[in-house]
């Protein structure tokens, strides 16, 4: 329905409101303490550096706290009285908040001008809090996250931390030794060592370029350039001389100044470290004392000419006109790019820092090292060379790599109640991870910006030249390798750190703890689902999160940490003993972040219950899980949060070009590069291919699927229990996500990256896991593993071609392609399993707990279709066609005969369903091609009217065009099946032969009957409608069935059957020569068949013939009573609640009583909510008894999670009068899923009462989730949706006057000529089955449970129905003749019964 005049716009302006409130709280949050990953905090060029100043004084930080004051009271009315304004109000209505002031871009503007300046006089603001040192034992805060009126980051998936963080996180965090330790600030020598000309003498001399002297004098050393004062005191003997460290501070301090200071210091050190080792290895060798005393003094030295060139570097100007950042710092960064800086000198400097200024400074150095890799270029790679050198003897540091441990520690502590945007803006690894060629975009999607650009735009003759685009995919990928290779290595080193002797830092804790923050705090990517239409509409998801490049590029790195455990089938067998599920349970801080998700048993996880997000609590080491595991695990997540939310969003933006360019959309999984058409299209392919695609990426992604394939089948294996438990914890999004990513390599010409795994293994997963419906009970699971099926034997298969009508035939297949295909097709598992597999999904597609149709890309017609195409290519192999026959000739109780009846009876609803809305959706284009082909009568429509129509007819089109191609393969797989005569037999079982039979007789009335005439459409070839060949595939179907005498039986008990129609089929096959004439003779011999069956003379009864007007149908000589309405409540209130007994013979629906037994039923939660409803039914949710329309409900006493609801029809609607029976099931997760729930009343999958009920008993309905919702209030809502609304639903949005309306794009009918006869048509249809199987059907066979409420109901209101039924006769005098004949006989029927109550 649209939205009324202006709401988007309201909605739109309320929504850029809240953005820009939140993004002024933020900017007023950061300034007291930077948002995490917030980079457009840092200060004004040339004051980059001022963070490493001296810390400020207590008056200074007062001063600049005081103008902050003052300059954001002259801008805020009432300024908040904390950094992080609190929560506001909600508005009254969609306009300017209540509660806080609104702050206008200028005033905000003018207020942080004026604190800027004002801070950047006291000196102390240029530095984020973040990366000010702090005391090693003040525990770390996590910076604020961009609040919103509503308290918190609302585009965040984490909540903020209930305890303090673990002390191995708060030791981590305080990582800088603060003060050098005392055991390292002297060096022992004897006295004759201290001699001018000795070797130490020589070699202080040598270190500091200068001549020194050593002496104990307090003023010696009056002729050297040097002086190192000895003193006795402290000594252990009296012939030995102790040198301090201040006596060589002095000594450094007295050198003759340098331009470059720290590069002289720098060349000191590496002197004195080379006597030092010269010295180590002398002792070694057995040398001299004198070696022995010189190593500790050249330690000495290098330790204190290491902490002056740290404090040198910290007292830099940064204000230097010539040198930006400083002289000191830009000479010691070009040493670091050439170099000439060890590893060891950085510990030695690091070591030294003695106050919060140099602690802050080599956080900064470090932060600029991984920024310095941000002008990487794709285009000229080696023009980085200096700052990869840097960046390695950074990282190769052991200072700086406890300094990176803290800053990924507290990234990984900040990133909760954060967003993913703001979480990698600040990352110190996100110049590593977000180089990618992923495209980007602004506000508006398109148009796109790609990083990539230049590298294609470059090629010769692009994009139409395609020559040489492989060739700069691989210089890119080398690029990117080269990216993820460092990310890998440097996490490696903080993994293998060896901790001190307190053992407290854990680079073991920090690297997963990191990982996960990541992957939990962008969750809100995977939020979007896979429902490509609806993908880039998810704000959080696109706006709010990391970026593909950041997440890909994490998802890298955590494959290379897989990569040891990945190798081989081997080493992959080795790993599994570290792969319990109950990782899931057992580290919930691993898994925080996102909404509940589905296991693959179909139940709702509970949302993972961590304290403090991500970081592991504090553990002994043996607690800890395997570092496999911990692998394992994380990189399962990151896919899930990077890889296939990219692989939606390419799909979802290839979509958005293609409609921009004005193209017809293909499949999804299409390759973009065959149908592109502007450069856009082309950029969008080559930069998402470069990277997805690499070749690094796929294989790893391939094998990790393989390992996940090997652990699913382990699980499998352990047992129903423990199977079922294991299952129940691990979420569908494993599955999904494997087969999804392997659909798309397959699709995308990639197949040959398959080629190193054991497809054996994986079809033998995906079989077991679609084979074992009582374990993965998710049929969007299903779809996936199917797709992914469809996917691998594409190439032999040519499923495109066949959906669209054509015949299979040959093509240019790749080796690789040919080798998937017999490499599935020639396992164990597709040759005696797969096909039974692929029948119990089929079966087994109709339910799902907790499905959002507007998440989840899961239609059940588009699984059975992909599983048609599936069936056949399996049953032309001799192998796999045995399998099927097996099931077919198994005993009706069997499990395998049970199946057959259930797969075979579901193929039939599809057909019912998919074959006769096309047909009727033929009507309707057919009614407005002849409206429009009437010009003069078309030219007097008012334009609106003319533009609803044009538009009903287009959704028409297009959606005949889908519905009809389906029906086509689906009539054509049952031709197939019954071709064979085993599986011809498995059509008898009784509750498959009558629908088998209803579905010969339909479909041959509407293409032979009276109203074949208003399929005639123009060019009904693009609508796949031949009818022609549907009658010939009808007939064949009932030809081939009718050699089995139930059969023959079953279509005599037909109600519509009627000879003449048989008889009009077979004069048109043989006017028009279509068909075999063998078919013709079978079928006019099961006319004379059923013509002995019901007892009927010769010839045929003429199909517009009547049997006159129908007898009285009044009571009496009875009457209405006088006040029926209060007798009817009066009888009927007392019945509106009470139990029943569920495994009574048709008291409940087969397929929720097996879930019932497959689920504990007695969850506490469940059982609490079950209750209570129930107790509302009699209270305060009083269900409604009225004569014009009641609701009654029966719950089993023994599982309360089975119930029934009896809807009675409305007055003034088709459905008047007629007890509408639905099965409910509640979940395990119930109440925070809604309830499973069918519509019993069909018929036996028959009749179609509504567009929303559906005739094999589906209930479509937004409150369900089984139904676009259009907001999130018409969605089931947990701790206030209940059953009570859903019934309250049914009775006044489903059961209404004119239903015809209900389906989608049909609203703009009403009010027409053409809307108004096809509704008068659709209700007419209701009111006979209505009569048949909502009333006649109830009173011949009552319910279990509802036996006297449905008895009275019908006694208390005979009247009313006869006076309804002959109304509704009078109004079908307008119809055709055959109808008006059937009308009357159900309404004479339902008379006798209703006379004999």
């Amino acid at each position: 329905m649209a939205d009324a005049p202006g709401e988007d716009h309201d909605m739109q302006d309320a929504n850029a409101l809240e953005d820009d409130e939140e993004l002024q709280m933020a900017l007023l949050a950061s300034m007291a303490q930077e948002q995490p990953g917030e980079e457009s905090h840092q200060p004004p060029a040339g004051d980059q550096d001022a963070a490493e100043a001296p810390a400020p004084s207590a008056s200074e930080v007062a001063a600049a706290a005081q103008q902050w004051a003052q300059a954001l009271a002259a801008a805020v009315p009432t300024p908040a009285p904390a950094p992080v304004p609190a929560p506001a109000p909600a508005p009254a209505a969609a306009g300017a908040p209540s509660g806080a002031p609104f702050i206008s871009p200028a005033q905000l503007a003018q207020a942080l001008q004026a604190v800027m300046a004002g801070a950047g006089q006291a000196g102390w603001m240029q530095a984020p809090p973040q990366l000010q040192p702090q005391h090693p034992h003040q525990q770390h805060a996590a910076a604020p996250a961009a609040p919103s009126r509503h308290g918190g980051d609302r585009h965040a998936l984490t909540q903020r931390p209930t305890l303090p963080a673990p002390s191995w996180a708060k030791h981590a965090d305080s990582w800088a030794p603060w003060a050098p330790p005392d055991a390292q600030s002297t060096a022992v020598i004897s006295g004759t060592s201290a001699a001018q000309g000795s070797a130490l003498q020589q070699g202080c001399s040598k270190v500091l370029n200068v001549d020194v002297s050593l002496g104990t004098a307090a003023n010696g050393g009056a002729g050297a350039a040097a002086y190192l004062q000895l003193s006795a005191e402290g000594a252990p003997d009296s012939g030995s001389l102790v040198l301090r460290a201040e006596s060589v501070d002095a000594a450094i301090a007295r050198l003759p100044s340098a331009s470059t200071t720290v590069i002289a210091l720098q060349a000191a050190w590496a002197r004195a470290a080379g006597l030092r080792s010269e010295a180590v290895a002398a002792v070694s060798a057995g040398g001299s004392e004198a070696a022995a005393e010189l190593a500790p003094v050249m330690a000495l030295l290098m330790r204190r000419l290491a902490a002056k060139a740290g404090s040198v570097l910290a007292a830099d100007d940064d204000d230097d006109l010539f040198y930006s950042g400083g002289r000191q710092r830009t000479a010691f960064l070009k040493s670091l790019e050439s170099g000439g800086v060890s590893p060891a000198l950085l510990d030695d400097m690091i070591g030294g820092a003695c106050s919060p200024a140099e602690v802050a400074m080599w956080e900064g150095v470090l932060r600029d090292s991984f920024k310095a890799i941000a002008e990487f270029s794709f285009l000229d790679q080696s023009q980085s060379d200096a700052a990869w050198k840097r960046l390695d003897i950074v990282t190769s540091s052991g200072g700086m790599k406890r300094c990176l441990a803290a800053l990924l520690v507290r990234e990984a502590q900040g990133a909760s109640g954060v967003r993913g945007s703001l979480v990698q803006a600040g990352s110190i690894l996100a110049p590593l991870l977000s180089l990618s060629t992923m495209p980007r975009w602004g506000s508006s999607l398109l148009p796109l910006s790609f990083p990539a650009r230049k590298c294609f735009e470059q090629l010769r003759g692009y994009p139409r030249n395609r020559g040489s685009t492989e060739l700069e995919y691989n210089s890119i990928r080398v690029g990117l390798k080269r990216m993820y290779a460092a990310a890998h290595e440097i996490l490696r080193r903080i993994l293998t750190m060896k901790a001190p002797v307190d053992g407290q830092l854990r680079g073991r804790e920090v690297v997963p703890a990191w990982l996960a923050a990541m992957a939990g705090c962008n969750a809100g990517r995977a939020e979007a689902g896979s429902y490509i239409d609806r993908v880039l509409s998810h704000r959080t998801a696109t706006f709010y999160s990391a970026t593909d490049g950041f997440m890909l590029g994490s998802l890298a790195v955590c494959l290379r940490f897989c990569r040891p455990f990945l190798a081989s089938p081997q080493k992959q067998q080795g790993a599994l003993q570290h792969l319990d599920p109950s990782y899931y349970r057992t580290q919930p801080h691993r898994m925080a972040g996102g909404s509940r998700t589905r296991s693959l048993a179909g139940t709702m996880l509970p949302p993972p219950d961590a304290a403090f997000p991500f970081l592991s609590p504090d553990r002994p080491e043996g607690q800890a899980p395997h570092f496999v595991a911990e692998c394992f695990f994380l990189t399962q997540r990151m896919m899930h949060v990077a890889l296939l939310p990219a692989v939606y969003r390419y799909q979802a933006l290839a979509k958005q070009l293609k409609r921009a360019a004005g193209k017809e959309e293909e499949e999804e999984d299409d390759p973009l590069e065959g149908s592109a058409s502007t450069l856009e299209q082309y950029l969008l392919f080559d930069s998402v291919r470069a990277q997805l695609l690499d070749p690094e990426l796929a294989v790893d992604t391939v094998r990790l699927v393989e390992l996940q394939a090997r652990w699913l089948l382990g699980l499998m294996a352990r047992g129903p229990a423990a199977a079922r438990a294991a299952f129940a914890i691990t979420p569908e999004s494993v599955v999904r996500d494997m087969t999804a990513w392997l659909t798309f390599i397959i699709y995308n010409g990639a197949s040959d990256l398959l080629g190193g795994s054991d497809v054996g293994v994986l079809v033998g997963c995906l079989t077991g896991l679609l084979k074992h419906t009582d374990l993965v009970t998710s049929p969007p699971v299903h779809l996936s593993i199917v797709q992914l099926l469809l996917a691998m034997l594409s190439p032999q298969l040519d499923y495109r071609r066949m959906a669209q009508g054509s015949s299979l035939g040959a093509r240019r297949v790749t080796p690789a392609e040919a080798a998937l295909v017999t490499a599935v097709l020639g396992t164990g598992a597709a040759q005696s399993e797969l096909l039974p597999a692929l029948m119990a999904a089929y079966a087994h597609a109709d339910h799902v707990v907790g499905l959002d149709v507007d998440k989840d890309q899961y239609d059940k017609f588009h699984l059975r279709g992909c599983i048609d195409a599936l069936l056949m290519e399996l049953w032309r192999d001799p192998n796999c066609a045995a399998s099927l026959t097996g099931v077919a000739t198994a005993a009706p109780d069997s499990p395998a005969g049970r199946l057959f009846a259930d797969f075979v009876g579901a193929v039939l609803n599809d057909l019912m369903y998919l074959l006769k809305d096309s047909l009727q959706r033929l009507e309707d284009i057919h009614a407005l091609e002849v409206s429009k082909a009437d010009a003069a009568a078309w030219a007097l429509v008012p334009p609106a009217e003319q533009a609803e129509k044009q538009s009903f007819y287009e959704s028409q089109q297009s959606t005949t065009r889908g519905f009809m191609r389906m029906a086509v393969s689906t009539l054509d797989m049952l031709r197939q099946l019954v071709d064979n005569a085993a599986v011809r037999a498995g059509f008898m079982q009784e509750t498959v032969v009558a629908r088998a039979a209803a579905a010969v007789i339909h479909f041959m009335e509407i293409l032979v009957g009276p109203g074949c005439v208003q399929l005639a459409v123009q060019d009904p070839a693009q609508y796949h409608f031949d009818p022609d060949a549907l009658l010939v595939a009808i007939v064949y179907l009932a030809a081939r069935l009718s050699e089995q005498p139930a059969f023959v039986k079953a279509v005599s008990a037909v109600p519509d059957y009627d000879e003449s129609i048989m008889g009009r089929a077979v004069s048109t096959l043989a006017a028009k020569e279509l068909g075999e004439y063998e078919h013709r003779r079978r079928l006019e011999g099961l006319m004379a068949a059923v013509r002995q069956l019901r007892g009927e003379g010769g010839g045929t009864a003429a199909a517009e013939g009547g049997e006159g007007s129908p007898r009285d149908l009044s009571f009496q000589p009875e009457a209405e009573p006088a006040d029926l309405e209060a007798a009817y409540v009066a009888a009927l209130q007392q019945l509106a609640v009470g139990d029943f007994d569920s495994t009574a013979p048709r008291a409940y629906n087969r397929s929720f009583a097996a879930k019932a037994e497959r689920q504990d039923g007695n969850t506490a939660g469940k059982m609490k909510a079950l209750s209570k409803e129930v107790r509302g039914f009699s209270g305060r949710t009083k269900l409604p008894v009225y004569a014009a329309s009641s609701i009654m409900v029966r719950y089993d006493t023994d599982r309360m999670d089975k119930m029934r609801a009896l809807i009675t029809g409305p007055e003034d609607t088709p459905y008047y009068g007629g007890a509408f029976i639905f099965d409910v099931y509640f979940p395990d997760d119930y109440p925070n899923v809604p309830p499973l729930m069918e519509l019993e009343t069909t018929g036996g999958g028959v009749a179609r009462f509504n567009p929303n009920l559906y005739a094999d008993g589906k209930v479509c309905l937004s409150l369900l989730g089984t139904w676009h919702g259009g907001d999130e209030s018409e969605k089931w809502r947990p701790g206030s949706s209940n059953l009570f609304q859903v019934l309250l639903s049914l009775q006044g949005m489903i059961f209404i006057s004119d239903p015809y309306f209900n389906e989608p794009a049909y609203e703009g009918m009403r009010g027409t000529a053409e809307g108004g006869s096809s509704s008068l048509k659709y209700n007419s249809e209701i009111w006979l089955n209505n009569i048949r199987y909502a009333m006649i059907d109830q009173l011949k066979r009552l319910r279990p449970g509802f036996e006297t409420a449905t008895l009275t109901h019908f006694r208390l209101l005979r009247w009313r129905i006869m006076k309804q039924c002959a109304a509704w006769m009078e109004q079908a005098q307008v119809l055709d003749p055959l109808f008006q004949k059937r009308l009357r006989q159900a309404v004479t029927e339902l008379h006798g019964l209703l006379a004999a109550l």
